[in-house]
């Protein structure tokens, strides 16, 4: 049977993989070609590394929650986490909705990520 949290990790990891593999080649090669990009610490290499770090660390950190989602046991803590999961998705979801004005398409992804954990809980 496919519950709402099944759902919401399947999500969280299919997300994931999209924002590496199309931000790589749309949004983080294109950004390190600039001419006008800035050293950090007096360093070209160390910018254009922490700027590629950077983007794939969101994607760990929705392929852990999606982990901790799976794992977790119904433990005292459970429906605290899961609030917090389901409003830093809802968050997440406004922040792009807002910030693209509803142009990109993960917001309503996050948005459903955000109610399959609230109502799988």
């Amino acid at each position: 049977m496919i519950t709402l949290f099944s759902v919401a990790k399947v999500l969280l990891v299919l997300i994931g993989l999209n924002h590496s593999i199309m931000g790589e080649k749309f949004i983080v090669i294109p950004i390190l070609k600039l001419k006008e990009l800035p050293p950090l610490l007096g360093s070209l290499s160390l910018m254009k590394n922490i700027t590629r770090a950077s983007w794939h660390l969101i994607t760990i950190h929705w392929w852990g929650m999606a982990v901790v989602l799976h794992v977790i046991p119904k433990a005292e803590f459970y429906n605290d986490l899961m609030l917090i999961f389901a409003v830093e998705n809802l968050l997440t979801s406004f922040v792009i909705l807002i910030c693209t004005k509803g142009k990109h398409f993960s917001w309503p992804i996050f948005l459903l990520i955000s109610i399959c954990i609230w109502y799988g809980k």
